[in-house]
């Protein structure tokens, strides 16, 4: 065993769960003020159990107070987006994965099994969790997705699918703007000359 198994949490971070658990947004912030931390050895951190419980005021205040929103879970290598992507069959939380997205979270980050957010959204999809059209769509979709995923999530017929992988698209291709704005902003560095002699 080493000193991350047998780490114990201090009374701040129970505190601080209990208040995630709960959905009690006061209590997580005098937690936070008190100091309790936003991270945890084992990696499933007071932002993994927001994003279960698809807390997105919550996840908000975490992220602002310096969660980390790409760490994984020690066990099964899950970020806070796979918990999300995986819940999307019981509910509409697109604003947790447009969170998360917004504050940097990796939508080709792998589990310990190899699979990627949007797997494990399909993954509970075909394991026949609740009627999915009522749902909410996800606006963006994943830029991994290669041609035979995108026909079995078709053949799925599952809208919050379809959406999760538009909104994983576009969340890509708002990077990749931003990087080429980013770059014709900054000035031309002039290139040396050589004095003649």
């Amino acid at each position: 065993m080493n000193a991350i198994d047998m780490h114990v949490p201090s009374a701040l971070e129970v505190r601080l769960f209990q208040a995630v658990s709960k959905g009690d947004m006061e209590a997580a912030r005098q937690a936070l003020d008190d100091g309790a931390a936003v991270v945890s050895p084992n990696g499933f951190t007071p932002l993994s159990l927001a994003a279960l419980r698809l807390d997105t005021d919550i996840a908000a205040l975490l992220l602002e107070r310096g969660a980390n929103v790409r760490t994984c879970t020690r066990s099964t290598g899950e970020t806070p987006l796979h918990l999300a992507a995986g819940l999307m069959p019981f509910g509409p939380n697109m604003k947790m994965v447009e969170l998360l997205l917004r504050a940097g979270a990796d939508t080709e980050a792998r589990d310990v099994w190899g699979k990627r957010p949007i797997d494990s959204a399909i993954r509970a999809v075909e394991t026949g969790l609740p009627d999915l059209d009522e749902l909410m769509a996800v606006h963006r979709a994943h830029r991994g997705i290669d041609g035979d995923l995108a026909r079995k999530m078709a053949a799925l017929r599952n809208p919050v699918l379809l959406g999760l992988m538009a909104l994983f698209r576009a969340h890509e291709q708002a990077q990749s703007l931003a990087v080429a704005i980013d770059a014709q902003a900054r000035p031309a560095t002039p290139t040396p000359t050589r004095a003649r002699m």
